[in-house]
């Protein structure tokens, strides 16, 4: 299935807020994570990505890293995944996006621990 990403962008952001069905969708096949990594890298104007309250969580934890590395040497400094459930594990996984330069992941599972990987 092909994902249409252009129909999320808003400006310089990558919406899927609200949308875990979407994020499920990209983590659900190699070849989706592969086209999401693609269109950011195709698209050097997305400088967001806005991932709230879709049900991240740790059972996709590997995807989740991989999405974060398709996104690594992209120009995304603003990444949004709040009200997810994400644990100490993503928050050291994001915490290796060196471009980031405002990070929102406020109501998740994460400890000092998971803090001070961001800090």
């Amino acid at each position: 299935m092909t994902i249409d990403f252009n129909a999320h962008v808003e400006g310089n952001c990558l919406n899927f807020k609200d949308n875990g069905t979407i994020l499920s969708e990209i983590l659900s096949s190699d070849d989706n994570l592969n086209e999401f990594s693609s269109f950011i890298k195709a698209k050097p104007n997305i400088t967001a990505l806005n991932l709230d309250n879709c049900n991240i969580g740790n059972i996709d934890i590997e995807k989740i890293k991989s999405l974060i590395k398709s996104i690594n040497n992209s120009n995304i400094t603003y990444l949004d995944i709040g009200y997810n459930e994400i644990t100490d594990i993503g928050a050291t996984a994001i915490a290796t996006m060196p471009n980031l330069t405002y990070l929102d992941i406020h109501y998740n599972k994460i400890t000092d621990e998971g803090v001070i990987a961001n800090s």
